[in-house]
Parts: C-alpha cells; structure tokens; sequence
C-alpha cells in the first residue's frame, strides 16, 4: 500500500481518480487543492475553481487532513511536454507540494479537464459523511449572447453522517488502461 496525497477539485474525475486510487490499493493519506485568492471562479486553464468554497467538507467528510495553497500563476505553458515556466500556474502546485514535504515516490499527479462543465461530488462511497448544499447563487461568469456562462456559488453548506452505510462493504474494480 502507498500512501498518497490526492490533489482534488471536488469534481467527479477528482472524485473517480480517488476511487481508482483506492481500488488499486493507495492509501489516502490527506487532500490537497489550490484556489483562487479573491474569486469564486479563476477560469483557470488547470485547475477547477468553481466550488472551492466547499473543499474544507471533503476534509470533513473523509476525515483527512486538507492542504490549500493560493493560485499565484496564470497559464503560460500549455504544450504536450511541460518544461518548469515562471509565473505558470502550474508551479503553484510544486509550491504546495513543497511546502507538506511530498517524496517524489508517492507519484502525485496533477491533471485538470479545463472543460466547459465542472462539477461538485456530494457524496461518494469513501466519504464517512455527506455534503450538504444548503444555500447557493448563480453567477453569471460571461454574459455572451450566443454562448453565456455561469456557475453555481455555494453560500451554505455543512457535512451530515450517513446511516446504513458500510466503507468496508465497497469494491472498486480499478482500471489498468485507457481505452
């Protein structure tokens, strides 16, 4: 069993590779996520923001320690092969993964979707609680006419034990290759 640390968004690939890791014999031994400094949504080429004002319940709910670090970089270097670049965001990573004193050995990986659709895990078969939404906005992230965007601000929100369920009860068949 490795012990690892997950970099999670709280959206369901984050919630899925979590499941995989498990599956696979990993031990999940804290979270971590990066977020935007004044903003709900960074928009980030990398990295989900939307709905990082929940990712201190995924903590809660699994009962697992959650490092955070500020997003300070903007996409600079967005080719197949990634060479170290000033000011990219993805450096904000390494900082984070500096500064819990990561071993390399523990192969963290980073891989966002930058996708047109983000999403929040409410529950999963590893969480010991659920998240609850208990109040939430839309905001209205680009009001283009043809093609308008926006994203759900949760404002409330809190964790609730689950009933009935069993963690030791859970099988996850892993997923040796990508078809």
């Amino acid at each position: 069993m490795c012990p690892i640390l997950l970099c999670f968004s709280g959206g369901k690939d984050s919630c899925y590779n979590m499941m995989q890791c498990v599956a696979a014999g990993h031990q999940i031994v804290a979270l971590a996520n990066l977020r935007p400094a004044q903003t709900d949504e960074l928009d980030s080429y990398m990295y989900q923001t939307v709905g990082h004002q929940g990712i201190e319940l995924y903590a809660d709910a699994m009962d697992l320690p959650l490092y955070r670090h500020i997003i300070q970089g903007s996409s600079m270097d967005t080719s197949r092969d990634y060479s170290k670049t000033e000011g990219d965001e993805v450096e904000d990573l390494h900082q984070l993964l500096h500064l819990v004193k990561l071993s390399t050995k523990y192969g963290v990986h980073i891989c966002g979707e930058g996708g047109e659709y983000e999403t929040f895990t409410l529950d999963c078969p590893l969480f010991k609680k659920k998240i609850v939404i208990d109040a939430a906005e839309t905001v209205i992230h680009s009001a283009d006419a043809f093609a308008p965007v926006g994203y759900l601000r949760f404002t409330k929100m809190h964790t609730e034990d689950k009933h009935g369920v069993s963690l030791t009860s859970i099988r996850c068949v892993a997923i040796n290759s990508v078809y």
